[in-house]
């Protein structure tokens, strides 16, 4: 079990396979959540969103009238932090949330693992779906525990059922159907606030985005929060490694530039990559140079404009040399 992931010994057992649980005050997620670099808006709106919902909920509130459902979504291209902001503000919300003047005993993070909830036998996945949504209900109708609940890569469960093709078997349209059915019982409790994730919007069905209360865009980082990361690695790097990269404002200008379209996952993989592309930077990274830097983020560059991100995922062009074992080869192995 992952740490700070823990199993109450009130809880139904059933749906364990399908259900993570963290205590919010066993987990310490605010130095990931500081080093997600977006604008401060957005990440302000989705606490604000926990915090509204759970104020209107404690004053009894009618759903109606405002359509509320306790649900926000984050789209965007992978790598750009959206589960990371998930767990930031159910980490944040905790801070925040006044448990005892709300007679709530704890504030927990739940993350439906969605990619458990499907199976090839007949009649199973809505059944699986529904298990692990019971769950988390049941948590909720014991009043005396707020939680935030993680549907991570949701295109998967609310699958847009227009695109549905006639080769999809029937328990794709049912499971979905149940996963809505699902989603607005959890909307009747109080105390829960929904995070949804979503790399492919489009592929979400309509039903499900109409029902969240926000949509927020988290796309590859601009100018200025590329800089930030960038700052951030160099930072971390020289902490651990004491390595004296000091790029002028110039240098850390073109890498701004070289890295437009990545996402920030990618500029750190781009780190990674210039660290393990020479044995001797492997053995001693305190001696990675700004040059050595420059030089990844220009073929990472090269290696996007020519081929699309589908080969910037991969880290490798068609027909390209390995460079790196041509480097290994010229430095020797690493011991």
């Amino acid at each position: 079990m992952a740490s700070g992931a823990t199993r109450s010994d009130e809880e139904d057992v059933s749906g364990a396979d399908f259900v993570r649980r963290y205590d919010l005050s066993e987990v310490d997620w605010e130095e990931n959540w500081n080093r997600i670099y977006i604008d401060e808006n957005d990440k302000q709106k989705l606490i604000n969103y926990g915090l509204l919902e759970q104020k209107l909920q404690a004053a009894s509130f009618d759903q109606m009238t405002l359509s509320r459902h306790g649900a926000v979504l984050l789209s965007g291209p992978p790598g750009t932090g959206k589960t990371t902001l998930a767990k930031g503000a159910a980490y944040k919300l905790a801070e925040k949330i006044d448990r005892e003047a709300l007679g709530l005993e704890r504030v927990v993070f739940k993350q439906i693992e969605v990619r458990n909830l499907f199976s090839s036998d007949h009649g199973d996945t809505p059944k699986l779906v529904e298990e692990a949504f019971d769950r988390v209900i049941k948590g909720g109708q014991r009043g005396h525990t707020y939680q935030v609940v993680l549907l991570d890569e949701v295109e998967s469960l609310f699958a847009n059922r227009g695109l549905l093709g006639d080769t999809d078997p029937m328990d794709a349209i049912r499971a979905v159907n149940t996963a809505l059915d699902c989603l607005d019982a959890l909307s009747e409790l109080d105390n829960i606030y929904v995070i949804a994730t979503s790399n492919q919007p489009g592929a979400v069905d309509s039903a499900f985005v109409d029902r969240t209360d926000e949509q927020i865009y988290v796309g590859n980082p601009d100018p200025k929060h590329r800089r930030q990361i960038l700052e951030d690695i160099l930072a971390s790097l020289k902490e651990t490694f004491e390595t004296q990269l000091s790029p002028t404002d110039e240098q850390l200008e073109t890498l701004v530039t070289l890295s437009a379209g990545f996402s920030g996952r990618r500029m750190r993989k781009s780190v990674l990559s210039a660290l393990a592309r020479e044995a001797s930077t492997v053995r001693n990274p305190s001696t990675l140079s700004v040059d050595q830097l420059l030089r990844e983020f220009e073929h990472k560059r090269e290696m996007l404009d020519s081929a699309g991100n589908d080969y910037i995922q991969l880290g490798v062009t068609p027909d390209q040399p390995n460079e790196a074992s041509d480097a290994n080869d010229q430095e020797g192995s690493i011991e």
